[in-house]
């Protein structure tokens, strides 16, 4: 298996670069310090919710809510610097 086909993306390993520079920056520049931590928690982290509110001392409805924000504010920058 090629670099290039590793993901099964059709895109080449300089795009997927690119798009990985991109999401970093967003991660970085565009959210908040407790949106960034829930979100790279939750899925880089393998932690459930119950587990974050336990940890950052919140209601799981609260985690809930800052995930959700999170990911759309993340997905929309993402949208706007693919174009």
């Amino acid at each position: 298996m090629t670099e290039n086909t590793r993901f099964n993306t059709g895109m080449t390993a300089s795009a997927l670069r690119e798009r990985d520079a991109v999401a970093l920056r967003i991660l970085r520049n565009e959210l908040t310090p407790r949106q960034q931590q829930v979100l790279t928690d939750y899925y880089l982290g393998n932690q459930n919710m119950a587990e974050l509110a336990r940890r950052y001392g919140v209601a799981p409805s609260t985690v809930w809510r800052t995930l959700r924000r999170a990911e759309s504010k993340f997905y929309r920058f993402l949208q706007y610097h693919a174009q």
